[in-house]
């Protein structure tokens, strides 16, 4: 009996040393939620944050084109359309005056610098020099002007590309319109032209492929690294429609461009 007794003594202890001792503390529940409780809100601040940051990047990128690109965009297409005109003398109506488009341009821009890239900022420098210091060459002045459009125009491709303001239609328009001021830029430093003889060249942009006026094109020709002459054969190459081929030669390619610029003027008229 006292053999039983014992034993049974001897299992009890057995079983208590095999029970878990708790250690944890009254207080881990409270911290845990605590801690849960301060990432959650954490996390719901940095949330809202992102937010509230995107709505006011894209209201304010929307200020930036109501204030300072939509009022004159179609100024800018219609400046270079104007200049360019194949038969400016004979098909616009009469008292239709590039220089009113251009002063209209500028002067908008430069009531509206708050909204202006540094890019866009230097470019408005640039024509202003042309008040007070004398151009000798006799043509950069008035390409100043074209820098400036330009510039106008891709800092437009940009803003849209963040904020997909346009559709696809209108966003083909302005990569059009890029093109083609880059090609005058370019045609205008080409053997130093200057603004108004290179458009006797770009009045011949019915030969080009309009589907070719693109983003992509445009940094091609952006970042050719080609001589000068190169770069001209690769526009041209690119651009003019195959049975138009003869045609454009003789325009740029007759012995030399200023050659062929004085044709075209004769043309042009």
């Amino acid at each position: 009996m006292l053999e039983k007794v014992q034993g049974m003594v001897i299992q009890g202890a057995s079983t208590q040393n095999v029970l878990p001792s708790s250690t944890s503390s009254p207080w881990e529940p409270a911290l845990i939620g605590a801690t849960i409780g301060f990432v959650g809100a954490i996390t719901a601040q940095i949330v809202s944050h992102f937010f509230t940051q995107r709505r006011e990047t894209q209201k304010f990128n929307k200020e930036i084109y109501q204030n300072l690109f939509a009022p004159v965009l179609l100024d800018v297409y219609s400046y270079l359309d104007i200049v360019t005109h194949f038969r400016k003398h004979h098909d616009l109506k009469y008292g239709v005056n590039e220089s009113d488009f251009r002063d209209k341009i500028i002067n908008h821009i430069g009531t509206n610098l708050k909204y202006a890239s540094p890019n866009l900022i230097l470019s408005y420098e640039a024509v202003l020099r042309n008040d007070y210091e004398e151009d000798f060459s006799g043509y950069l002045s008035s390409i100043s002007d074209l820098d400036l459009m330009l510039q106008f125009l891709d800092d437009l491709y940009e803003l849209n590309q963040r904020t997909k303001l346009f559709d696809e239609a209108k966003t083909r328009k302005v990569n059009q319109y890029r093109v083609l001021y880059l090609i005058w830029v370019f045609l205008a430093r080409y053997e130093s032209l200057g603004v108004e003889k290179s458009a006797f060249q770009v009045a011949y942009k019915f030969y080009f492929s309009n589907e070719r006026l693109t983003a992509k094109f445009y940094d091609e020709v952006n970042n050719f690294t080609g001589d000068k002459r190169e770069k001209l054969n690769y526009i041209l190459k690119s651009l003019i429609r195959e049975e138009y081929t003869n045609e454009v030669n003789d325009v740029f390619f007759q012995n030399n461009l200023r050659m062929s610029m004085n044709n075209s003027i004769k043309r042009f008229k």
